[in-house]
């Protein structure tokens, strides 16, 4: 009988470490999509993965057109955007950030909603074909981020829609 408590007090330990409530929807910044002025222009995804190996994210992918798309955190009340690259301190605090890399903004309208306003791309040679973004949102109350990574196809005029 001993031979048997030994293995089944390590798998007991190992089931209670393992067992977290990280992946709650409390601890998690999610977003909904209040207004798209062209769903055509701009896909929004929602990609959650194993949370102690890569966090949750939004992926928006967005062609070469005008468009504006609002969304709303549903799970924090008062939300802090992270931007990671090539922003000071001071830029942070300051939203509306333009963005020329990508030729997009955003800005926050209130406590816990964004603003990405994404400009028509005047296509020449020298336009990249991709511009990529990434920056985190975070909900200090609750100890809960998630990262965005945006996708700007600069070339691209045709639908996104699938």
């Amino acid at each position: 009988m001993k031979k048997f408590l030994l293995p089944f007090m390590f798998m007991a330990c190992l089931l209670m470490v393992s067992c977290s409530n990280e992946d709650t929807p409390e601890n998690k910044v999610l977003f909904e999509t209040v207004e798209c002025s062209s769903p055509a222009n701009i896909l929004l995804d929602y990609y959650s993965p194993d949370p102690h190996c890569v966090p949750p994210m939004y992926w928006i992918s967005v062609n070469n057109q005008e468009s504006e798309l609002i969304i709303k955190c549903t799970t924090a009340s008062d939300i802090v955007v992270d931007l990671l690259k090539d922003f000071n301190e001071e830029n942070v605090n300051n939203l509306p950030v333009p963005v020329a890399e990508g030729e997009w903004s955003l800005e926050k309208i209130d406590s816990n909603t964004l603003k990405f306003k994404f400009n028509k791309v005047n296509v020449t040679e020298s336009t990249p074909e991709v511009c990529n973004y990434q920056f985190d949102v975070k909900a200090p109350a609750d100890n809960a981020s998630t990262s965005f990574y945006i996708t700007r196809y600069m070339k691209v005029e045709e639908s996104l829609e699938r």
